[in-house]
């Protein structure tokens, strides 16, 4: 819990600011578990798994009911079939709310899961002098994140009157290939 995202945030209400105690915008949980697997003639494989819980996201109204000069206001609950409401998958909200109602707490949205799967693959190669092993090594590494090429969301839009409202403002990373060299002497 905290009363602010981050330190660019803005009040809804900048005359009530116990009103911005609410869920802070970070994963509730995260998992991670990796490993390491030894193959036979020096190959190896370094597979990785990470799990974050959904974050939550701000739903605002876009107008500025509270003449604040600020478009930040947060839009109150109302009834299905309500004049002016507005039915979301988060909820049926008033994007206009009259003075002194109740208005949603802050970071009331949820936003999806996000899960990745990385692999690494490595082959080492010892120099020999004779029959016996050198210090010197040259290891090369392929390794994919995002393995499955899962499609992973930032945050949501959560200005209820954008008709992007509800939609992430853009994927997090794809999947990626990098192929590196090291020599060890």
């Amino acid at each position: 819990m905290q009363d602010t995202d981050d330190l660019y945030s803005v009040p809804a209400d900048s005359a009530n600011l116990a009103a911005e105690w609410g869920r802070a915008p970070v994963p509730a949980h995260r998992v991670s578990f990796g490993g390491s697997i030894s193959l036979p003639d020096d190959y190896a494989i370094h597979p990785f798994v990470n799990w974050t819980s959904a974050l939550p996201f701000n739903i605002t109204s876009g107008n500025d009911t509270n003449l604040d000069s600020v478009f930040t206001d947060r839009p109150s609950f109302a009834q299905a079939g309500q004049a002016g409401a507005v039915a979301t998958p988060f909820g049926v909200f008033n994007p206009t709310p009259p003075p002194g109602e109740a208005v949603i707490p802050r970071n009331y949205g949820i936003g999806p899961t996000n899960v990745t799967f990385d692999v690494t693959a490595a082959k080492t190669f010892v120099a020999y002098k004779g029959l016996m092993p050198t210090s010197r090594r040259t290891t090369i590494m392929l390794s994919v994140s995002n393995l499955l090429n899962h499609t992973n969301y930032a945050p949501f839009n959560g200005v209820l009157t954008s008709p992007y409202f509800g939609t992430a403002n853009r994927a997090l990373n794809k999947r990626r290939i990098t192929f590196t060299a090291r020599y060890d002497f």
